[in-house]
């Protein structure tokens, strides 16, 4: 019998406990670990690996990306490039997360349905990169978070709309951008985030929320914020 790959005198890290287990033979077929033993498996012509005493833990999985966006100090510019610019940011930062021991992520917004599209090219094998649970686009209130490329959404009504549009669109999961200043209450409301996890809960997917606080400093023309995703 042939593999995808043999590793060989290794220590995995098994188990929710990431227990180590010193092993002779890792062994991989059809993209799964199928043996993990302390004996030297026969390769019958697979491809080995001798690992000389490393270590081989999990995929990590990174729950908030956006991975066709550049990492420069204005980001979100990057929307504004042509789409096979774009394209080829989201290979290049997966690659870059596949070099750093992550194998699947959350990508929680694009300016269109570029990150749905690469998902899809990942996910059905036609392009190496991480696993992928896209967003499409991030869906925000008027003057939120993400609101000059976000999906506008004031109310349950169109916040359920909006939700919609995305799923139609492939996305298996959903982007909530939530602003707010501090003192004021101008992020989504109760029942609207509430309509989006109901709507995506119908389905069994879930609702991830960002939030971004935007609060003045006592520094003329300094402004601080910070974000929380859910």
């Amino acid at each position: 019998m042939t593999y995808d790959l043999i590793l060989r005198n290794g220590i995995a890290l098994l188990g929710e406990e990431l227990r180590a287990e010193p092993f002779g033979s890792l062994v991989v077929r059809d993209g799964v670990i199928v043996e993990v033993t302390a004996e030297q498996v026969s390769a019958d012509g697979s491809p080995e690996r001798e690992l000389n005493g490393a270590f081989v833990l999990p995929g990590l999985i990174d729950c908030h990306v956006h991975f066709d966006l550049a990492a420069h100090p204005a980001p979100f510019l990057h929307w504004d490039r042509a789409p096979f610019v774009r394209s080829m940011t989201c290979f290049h930062n997966g690659l870059l997360a596949l070099r750093a021991g992550i194998t699947s992520v959350r990508d929680l917004g694009s300016v269109d349905r570029m990150t749905l599209d690469y998902a899809l090219q990942v996910n059905s094998g036609e392009v190496l990169g991480p696993r992928v649970l896209a967003a499409g686009r991030p869906i925000t209130m008027t003057g939120g978070h993400c609101a000059d490329y976000g999906r506008i959404a004031d109310g349950p009504d169109q916040v359920r709309l909006a939700v919609r549009e995305q799923l139609a669109a492939g996305a298996g999961v959903a982007g909530a951008g939530i602003s707010s200043c501090a003192g004021a209450s101008t992020a989504f409301g109760a029942s609207s985030a509430g309509v989006s996890s109901s709507e995506l809960g119908s389905v069994g997917l879930t609702v991830s929320r960002t939030a971004a606080r935007t609060q003045v400093v006592t520094t003329p023309g300094a402004i601080s914020m910070s974000t929380v995703s859910s």
